[in-house]
């Protein structure tokens, strides 16, 4: 539970960081915006990371 609270406050603070970068002001991108594509980003890679484990422990243990 501890290491959720600490993603969120990892992704919220990075979000907020990115969001202040004045390109991404002038986009109009607010630190919620770039906290749900970082979300998304990291939900993805971590969904081809577990993948990724299964076919190894399939082609190496089968």
């Amino acid at each position: 539970m501890f290491q959720g609270i600490l993603l969120v406050l990892f992704l919220a603070t990075v979000s907020t960081f990115i969001a202040n970068i004045k390109e991404i002001q002038n986009l109009g991108f607010s630190p919620l915006v770039v906290g749900i594509v970082l979300g998304m980003v990291y939900a993805n890679l971590y969904c081809w990371s577990n993948v990724y484990l299964v076919i190894n422990w399939w082609l190496f243990y089968n």
